[in-house]
């Protein structure tokens, strides 16, 4: 009688242990489930939910600058090397606050609150050497990629659409590649834009050139200038069409 009991315990603990596997096996695959569904939940969300929230007014000299900050941490553009933010942030409010300043005392009729886009050289595609003020007159659309930055290019369909559907006299676009970034080259951009049959005004500045006046933490990043030469709004990171147009709106 022993001996059958022992066997019955015996086999009471092998249907428990073989209860216990399956729960832990339906356990896990319930778990992966799950994150399977988040993962999906998430990849058709997250776009929706960031393109057109990084377009912001500039309603104060140090709008632009705050707004460069935030784009440090956002995950649709890629951070330029060098941890340089806070600096940037200081530089870029500065000198916005400074070329008011000076526009107000040559008698510009410009809000006290109104941000003067820093003067940078940039160079053309023809080699010239161009300085944005003399863009001034009609309004400009200010936007820094680089060919090596995924972000940057999943934005430039957008940007040469809307480049044709303005036209010869209507809003100016200087998209300026910054040389240097993650690897980047001019003879990269070029052959990126050929590639891709972009037509729209390219321009090119060395890293730290013009992105340092422009208080810069990442790229891509947008700026609407009107046509006296003042940033109305910005955008950090990717933009999808309808939130260019948007941008447009405003200028």
């Amino acid at each position: 009688m022993a001996g059958k009991s022992n066997k019955k315990q015996a086999g009471g603990g092998n249907a428990t242990g073989s209860t216990s596997k399956k729960g832990l096996i339906i356990g896990v695959v319930a778990l992966v489930a799950v994150i399977a569904v988040a993962a999906i939940a998430y990849n058709a969300l997250a776009p929706a939910a960031g393109t057109g929230m990084n377009l912001q007014a500039a309603g104060s000299a140090g709008a632009a600058a705050s707004e460069s900050a935030e784009a440090s941490g956002s995950a649709d553009s890629e951070a330029l090397p060098g941890g340089e933010s806070s600096r940037d942030e200081n530089v870029s409010a500065g000198s916005a606050r400074d070329s008011a300043a000076d526009a107000a005392s040559a008698g510009s009729a410009s809000p006290d609150d109104a941000v003067l886009a820093p003067d940078i050289t940039v160079t053309a595609a023809d080699g010239r050497a161009v300085q944005l003020s003399s863009l001034r007159g009609r309004p400009l659309v200010l936007n820094f990629w680089a060919s090596t930055c995924p972000p940057c290019r999943s934005e430039m369909p957008a940007f040469q659409e809307a480049f044709e559907q303005q036209g010869a006299d209507g809003i100016q676009f200087a998209m300026v590649d910054v040389i240097g970034f993650n690897g980047e080259t001019e003879q990269r951009a070029r052959e990126f834009l050929a590639q891709q049959g972009f037509t729209f005004p390219a321009y090119f500045v060395t890293e730290g050139q013009g992105t340092y006046e422009y208080g810069l933490s990442s790229i891509p990043r947008t700026f609407f200038i009107d046509a006296e030469g003042y940033v109305v709004a910005t955008a950090s990171g990717a933009i999808d069409a309808a939130t260019l147009a948007r941008g447009l709106a405003m200028l």
